[in-house]
């Protein structure tokens, strides 16, 4: 089987006595798109926050591009991220500072470029997500889908060899949610970045993934293809794949 650009390795997460996560195992290949669906409360954003050191596991392995992440110090950790973006579900953008800024903030905090160069940077980042000219505006003055695009800008302003989204459709209209999954699989295709992507929305991980996992009762329930998980007799893995939205 394929090393990976990630890998989760018989991870098991406990909180208060109940695993969220229950010996979970998946594979994503370099420049893929891997949809983790489920219902709420069964560890997909669990599995984003082990992804990025922020939980460690109770047992098991985690490697992104090929480091161990349980076993990072700090600074080895820290220097990690940087090759990581990040979408969450409420974009997490800082409303005291312009669209501009917050893009420009992680560019700023890895001290490698003039201010001069942050500022075309950031300005090429809102760009890309279909925000060129709105450097100065705050977030609040922003619809969802554009506070979503901005997270996306801010996500990708590294240029991330890894990105992990928690939720993009969340609370978008259907033509935005489509919006952002057409400047998803851009990333994917020209940029070739691997991506790991919590969602509810059925239709998007059609779209997106590579492929998809169902996670149910801190398990891998099912994984495979959309074509393969079209294919499946299960009831659950049916009742999730013909869903307009998910569950």
């Amino acid at each position: 089987m394929e090393e990976g650009a990630i890998r989760f390795e018989s991870v098991t997460k406990t909180f208060d006595g109940h695993a969220v996560l229950d010996d979970v195992t998946f594979r994503v290949p370099e420049g893929s798109a891997f949809c983790l669906l489920g219902r709420s409360g069964v560890g997909k954003s669990v599995t984003l926050k082990l992804l990025i050191g922020l939980l460690q596991p109770d047992e098991g392995d985690i490697v992104v591009r090929g480091r161990r992440v349980p076993s990072l110090s700090p600074s080895d950790l820290s220097a990690l991220r940087q090759r990581m973006g990040f979408l969450f579900q409420q974009s997490a953008l800082f409303d005291s500072i312009s669209l501009g800024e917050n893009v420009a903030f992680p560019i700023r905090r890895s001290g490698k470029l003039e201010e001069a160069e942050i500022r075309e940077r950031a300005e090429r980042g809102l760009e890309q997500v279909g925000l060129g000219g709105q450097y100065r505006k705050m977030p609040a003055e922003l619809s969802g889908g554009m506070r979503k695009r901005a997270g996306l800008a801010r996500a990708l302003a590294l240029d991330p060899e890894v990105l992990l989204v928690d939720e993009p459709s969340a609370g978008l209209d259907p033509i935005t949610s489509a919006e952002i999954d057409e400047l998803l699989l851009k990333l994917k295709s020209v940029g070739g970045t691997t991506m790991v992507i919590v969602t509810h929305n059925i239709p998007s991980a059609r779209r997106i993934g590579d492929r998809l996992a169902l996670l149910e009762n801190g398990r891998i329930h099912a994984e495979g293809t959309v074509s393969d998980l079209e294919r499946s007799e299960d009831e659950m893995v049916r009742h999730f794949m013909s869903a307009d939205t998910g569950g």
